[in-house]
């Protein structure tokens, strides 16, 4: 039995840059959808008998209807294939309570061979390599449990907790209705304990609910097909747990990741002295072709560091990429700097940026706008500068903060 386990499509997530003047769809949009075909192609063309798709089909609960529209085109394509079970995400949830998530189209319209998971549940298929079982568990949302009286006042780090401890005691009540003699596969949209966020940032800095791994690390379950963190990672062996990661890079903090989706085969030994009739279980990460990333970072330490840079850029592939130059330096250096002449020598990347670190001493800083002229951005900026962050840090941070405000 084969299984194809991917996560995190996020949709929209990118709707900038050239437009592609026959589908009318931004590249970058279209770099999302040509992995979602992708995909399909895989399930169309490998016997693929069951799809988990783990969460998070667009960057934000409100997707516009073209997004919609290709999303669904492609999950279509997929079921005319074999069962498509989507898991809600913490991207597709509603803000608030009693409005629609963004998969729920699918229930309301009974799409053929396409199961919602918006609440824990347990699905039973009868498949042509045989029968499976699937433990559903979407993204658990505090909204009922906020409006309770008796949590009103309570920490958000408390309900966490609870709302976590409740999440892992459902699993290990459905767990037990799982039949012993069926493959089983946990797919689920949670934040794990030993997980890794990205750029080597591990699960639990940032809060919010986050189960332990033994809540889902249980012996009833084949495999575990996990959604939410974007970069591949495979938690534990027996049984596997997995993150298939997203099937497209977001953004830089992802410029290194590799990008796929995982092909799981169920099944049993041949009978035999060593192994009996036991069960195994195999999982295979198979890479995506997406877009390319590229930093470049300059150091201008020469005479004529408008040479600096363009030497730079044009020491790196950097045609179709997705290209942002990090350039340091001094003030007086950043002045002499010919910005048209670095623009033009980034013409053939997809999009690109320039960031200038520049090296201010208090006088300058001084002299320059006041703390009532700046804007959120540039305030963060001025602080990490006066605590001494370095220039990639104070990057980092700025663009998070970014995020932050955009998603607000």
């Amino acid at each position: 039995m084969k299984i194809l386990h991917f996560a995190d499509a996020h949709n929209g997530s990118d709707m900038t840059g050239p437009v592609d003047p026959d589908s009318g769809l931004p590249l970058r949009l279209e770099d999302f959808l040509k992995s979602m075909d992708t995909i399909a192609d895989y399930v169309e063309t490998e016997a693929i008998n069951l799809v988990v798709f783990a969460g998070d089909a667009f960057k934000d609960r409100n997707p516009n209807p073209t997004l919609e529209r290709e999303f669904a085109r492609r999950i279509r394509r997929m079921a005319s294939s074999a069962p498509v079970v989507l898991i809600v995400g913490n991207h597709d949830v509603p803000g608030a309570f009693g409005k629609a998530h963004t998969l729920e189209i699918y229930k309301a319209l009974e799409v053929g061979q396409v199961y919602i998971v918006d609440r824990p549940e347990l699905l039973r298929f009868s498949l042509e390599a045989g029968d499976a079982q699937v433990l559903g568990i979407p993204w658990p949302t505090r909204h009922n449990v906020m409006a309770k009286e008796a949590f009103q006042g309570v920490p958000a780090e408390e309900i966490d907790k609870l709302i976590a401890d409740a999440v892992a005691e459902k699993i290990k009540e459905l767990a037990h209705q799982l039949d012993p003699e069926i493959p089983s596969i946990l797919a689920a949209h949670l934040t794990i304990e030993g997980g890794d966020m990205g750029g080597g940032t591990p699960v639990g800095l940032g809060g919010g609910i986050t189960l332990p791994l033994e809540a889902l690390a249980l012996e009833q379950f084949d495999y575990v097909a996990l959604g939410h963190l974007h970069r591949y990672q495979r938690l534990h062996d027996n049984p596997p747990v997995v993150y298939s990661g997203s099937i497209e890079r977001i953004d830089f903090g992802e410029e290194m990741d590799q990008k796929g989706f995982v092909v799981v085969t169920l099944g049993k030994y041949e009978e035999d002295d060593l192994f009996g009739n036991a069960a195994f279980t195999q999982d295979e990460f198979v890479p995506l072709k997406v877009r390319d990333f590229r930093t470049i970072r300059v150091h201008l330490d020469g005479s004529d560091p408008t040479d600096d840079v363009l030497e730079s850029i044009y020491a790196e592939q950097i045609e179709g990429a997705v290209v942002r130059v990090i350039i340091e330096g001094t003030l007086h250096a950043a002045a002499m700097l010919e910005d048209a002449a670095i623009h033009h020598a980034l013409e053939p990347a997809l999009r690109s940026s320039v960031v200038k670190n520049i090296d201010r001493d208090v006088r300058m800083r001084l002299d320059g706008p006041s703390y009532e002229e700046m804007g959120p951005m540039d305030l963060l900026a001025a602080y990490l500068e006066s605590k001494g962050t370095s220039g990639e840090d104070q990057e980092r941070f700025v663009h998070a903060a970014e995020g932050l405000m955009v998603s607000v």
